[in-house]
């Protein structure tokens, strides 16, 4: 299943993050682009890979594909007439859309609009109550693999869009064939964004998909105020706990680099993360004798992709000389993970609350961890 759900630390092909957190302060937006006249730049203020363009008659939308150097753009309207020479047009409000990945089932609840998904890969990897009860009626359906889906099955669904997570070298199988029977594939990189309130603006797209771009932004301007306090209140305790990340996949072990989205979480959340000075915005590899060495006596220890310290044990008796193991201080989202790969794209600030209580109770955030949990 491609993307269906992509590791926040771990998995190789989710990292490849684009935010240059050397060069922006994570905390602060960046400047806007140029443009063209009786056009309106719209408010994307951290993602890398996409910018829209209002206009009377409708919004250009531009996806950039940043490994590949491919660009794409599609004009979301009401009539094809007023559609730019060289975009691909889509009738706004969808009726519509099938998701192949979580997060887009995530962005679409925000807008209350799951009503609308007519397609998913699998069922078993979806958390919304509502599409499950959708799927189980028969009003969506669980397709398959997604590169492997018929397109007979595609059409049938009649949706006009299909989003499916862009950035693999090529674009979705039969993609011409689809346009021809009306569904246009649109390729979605919110994964390549590497600042969390940029994975979180891809919500404009779907709020111009479906007619609900004033929503969208205005819940991207909570989230952002809720996000930006978080990282001003983790600023006021000179306490910096050393955090270590990730797990052994094979014989590698792999961490969130220093630049990208889990680093610059744990640094706006007041961590001292052990990778910080890594560079690059995807993930960095080290051995299993490196990680017991020099973490042993790190403090807290972040996503070992298990939600039990009876298993991860399992997995390698060596954990046992770490002082975060000795400790309990071990903490992921395992537990709820079709949750978490839903939602949290959407809540960034939630993961950064969480991790906030979990490095720094002396700052007495109250309420419970959203979406981590304590292994036990």
């Amino acid at each position: 299943m491609q993307a269906f759900f992509l590791n926040l630390c771990l998995m190789p092909r989710c990292i490849s993050f684009l935010f240059i957190a050397l060069v922006l302060a994570a905390c602060g937006p960046k400047n806007g682009g140029v443009q063209k006249k009786n056009e309106v730049k719209s408010d994307i203020n951290y993602a890398k890979c996409i910018d829209f363009h209002e206009k009377k008659s409708g919004t250009i939308v531009n996806l950039h594909e940043p490994d590949a150097n491919i660009h794409y753009q599609y004009f979301l309207g009401k009539n094809s007439r007023d559609c730019p020479k060289g975009a691909r047009f889509i009738q706004v409000p969808i009726k519509g859309i099938i998701a192949l990945s979580g997060t887009h089932v995530g962005m679409l609840s925000v807008l209350d609009e799951i009503k609308l998904i007519r397609g998913v890969p699998n069922v078993a990897y979806v958390f919304n109550k509502s599409l499950r009860k959708r799927i189980s009626r028969g009003k969506a359906q669980s397709l398959g693999t997604d590169n492997g889906i018929p397109v007979e099955s595609i059409v049938a669904t009649k949706a006009d869009v299909l989003m499916y997570s862009g950035g693999f070298g090529s674009g979705y199988p039969k993609e011409a064939q689809l346009q021809k029977l009306g569904t246009i594939c649109i390729p979605n990189f919110d994964w390549k964004e590497s600042h969390p309130l940029g994975k979180a603006e891809w919500l404009l797209l779907f709020g111009y998909l479906t007619g609900k771009e004033q929503q969208a932004k205005a819940y991207l301007a909570q989230v952002e105020k809720r996000y930006h306090d978080l990282c001003q209140r983790a600023k006021k305790t000179d306490n910096r706990p050393r955090v270590f990340s990730g797990n052994l996949i094979g014989d590698v072990w792999f961490s969130p680099a220093g630049e990208s989205f889990g680093g610059i979480l744990l640094r706006d959340a007041g961590a001292d993360y052990s990778g910080k000075k890594t560079k690059g915005t995807g993930s960095i590899e080290r051995t299993m004798q490196d990680v017991i060495t020099k973490e042993k006596n790190t403090t807290f220890w972040i996503d070992p992709g298990t939600s039990s310290l009876i298993d991860l044990l399992k997995r390698d008796s060596r954990y046992r000389y770490l002082s975060a193991v000795k400790n309990k201080n071990i903490y992921c989202y395992s537990h709820a993970m079709n949750r978490f790969w839903e939602m949290s794209i959407v809540e960034p600030d939630k993961v950064l609350s969480d991790f906030i209580r979990i490095f720094h109770p002396e700052l007495g955030l109250k309420g419970r961890l959203n979406y981590y949990k304590q292994l036990q």
